[in-house]
């Protein structure tokens, strides 16, 4: 992604998670690199206004090239984008057991005690695990694990580190593992209900598949819908109705 472009992502993020801090913002032009003025109340170009409603005064705040944005005082970091995830981790952003990954009716979490890689879909009071597994239970299968924490490597690896284990565990191989250039990496909960890896050459607004944890997608829960039927043509998933005497409502989102 763009410098540009990314600031303006991390803003709209700020802005959207607002009621995980108590503050105000206004706008979306945030280039990278800015910062907040000393007041913490306007930021030096156009567009940011940030205002605590505790009274805490937010001394300054910036957009870094890891994607971190980090709100702060005089002494202490107030708030950061990384411990607040939506669907997404990228490079160098460690995705803990306590934090969860939504997309829609869709959820990914990565279970406190054995590590495993978790997928739900959870919609008006009713939750269905539909994926639950460990990528290296050589490493991780006797162990009860104490803070397992998901990271994604810049070399294509996504891996798990925690406590009891001596080294990071390989949780999966991105499909151009260890190729080199100037790239960006992360993984992504997508509105599909699978967990994907994806690569983008940096300056590039388009992103490629490296891996997926669910390899069936008509396995995933909900996928077509309460009603539909998951099929293939091909080497994609469609969805169809049980039967000839069924249409889709919206054919374009059968789900």
């Amino acid at each position: 992604m763009r410098k540009g472009i990314r600031g303006d992502l991390l803003v709209l993020l700020f802005c959207s998670l607002v009621a995980l801090l108590p503050v105000v913002c206004h706008g979306a032009d945030m280039p990278l690199g800015s910062t907040l003025s000393p007041a913490g109340q306007r930021i030096r170009r156009r567009g940011l206004v940030v205002q605590h409603r505790r009274s805490r005064r937010v001394g300054g705040g910036r957009p870094g090239e890891s994607g971190n944005l980090v709100l702060k005082n005089a002494t202490t970091t107030l708030w950061q984008s990384f411990d607040h995830p939506t669907d997404t981790v990228v490079m160098s952003q460690n995705f803990t057991s306590g934090m969860n990954l939504t997309s829609g009716s869709y959820v990914f979490t990565v279970d406190r005690g054995t590590g495993n890689l978790t997928l739900r879909w959870a919609q008006a009071g009713t939750t269905v695990t539909y994926f639950n597994k460990g990528y290296n239970s050589t490493f991780t299968g006797n162990r009860t694990l104490s803070a397992p924490t998901l990271t994604m490597q810049t070399n294509g690896i996504v891996s798990l580190t925690d406590g009891s284990l001596s080294s990071p565990v390989v949780v999966a191989y991105s499909s151009n593992y260890g190729e080199s250039g100037d790239m960006m990496r992360f993984v992504r909960l997508d509105s599909d209900g699978n967990f994907r890896a994806y690569s983008a050459t940096r300056g590039s607004n388009s992103a490629t598949e490296q891996w997926s944890a669910v390899a069936d997608q008509c396995q995933v829960f909900g996928f077509c819908g309460n009603m539909g039927v998951c099929s293939y043509n091909g080497t994609s998933p469609v969805c169809g109705c049980p039967s000839l005497n069924f249409v889709f409502n919206n054919p374009v989102q059968p789900s």
